[in-house]
C-alpha cells in the first residue's frame, strides 16, 4: 500500500516537473530577459530536488532517521519560498512591466513548494512501513521517539 502511495506522490511529482518546464520554456522564449532569475530561485531548486533524492532514499533504505530530517527540513523551504515570493512581489511594485514575468516565475515557486510535499509525504511513507505509525499530521515532537 505504501509502496502504491509513493508511486502516486512520484506521478504528481513528475506532472509538476512537466508543468515547470513549460513554464520554463515559456520564460525563455518570452521577454524573460527583462527579469533576471533572483539567486533565492536557484537555492530552492537545490533545496527541492535535495529533499526528494532524500526522501526517495529515506524510502528505498526504510530509514527512520533520514525520513525524520526531511520531515523536519520542510520549515527551510518554506522560508525560502515565503522569501522569494516577497522578493517577486516586490519586483512587481518595483516594475509594472515585469508582473507577467514575475506572476510565472510566483507559480514556479509554488511548485518546488508542492513538490516538498509530496517528497514529505514520502517521507512519512517510511514511518507508516517501518513502525506502522500515521505520522502525516503529527508533531515533530512525536515523531522523534519513533526514530530512536
Amino acid at each position: 500500500m505504501a509502496i502504491s502511495k509513493a508511486s502516486g506522490g512520484l506521478e504528481r511529482v513528475g506532472n509538476e516537473a512537466n508543468k515547470m518546464s513549460h513554464k520554463v520554456l515559456k520564460l525563455i522564449h518570452t521577454s524573460a530577459m527583462r527579469v533576471s532569475l533572483p539567486d533565492e530561485m536557484f537555492e530552492l531548486t537545490r533545496l527541492t530536488t535535495g529533499l526528494l533524492s532524500a526522501a526517495l532514499d529515506a524510502f528505498s533504505r526504510q530509514d527512520l532517521a533520514a525520513a525524520s530530517v526531511v520531515i523536519k527540513s520542510d520549515k527551510s523551504i518554506y522560508k525560502e519560498v515565503e522569501s522569494l515570493i516577497h522578493q517577486l512581489v516586490c519586483k512587481m511594485i518595483d516594475s509594472p512591466h515585469s508582473i507577467s514575468i514575475c506572476v510565472e516565475l510566483i507559480t514556479l515557486t509554488k511548485s518546488h513548494e508542492l513538490i516538498m510535499e509530496h517528497a514529505k509525504h514520502i517521507a512519512e511513507l517510511v514511518f507508516y512501513v517501518v513502525e506502522g505509525a500515521d505520522v502525516h499530521h503529527a508533531p515533530t515532537t512525536q515523531i522523534e521517539p519513533l526514530v530512536e
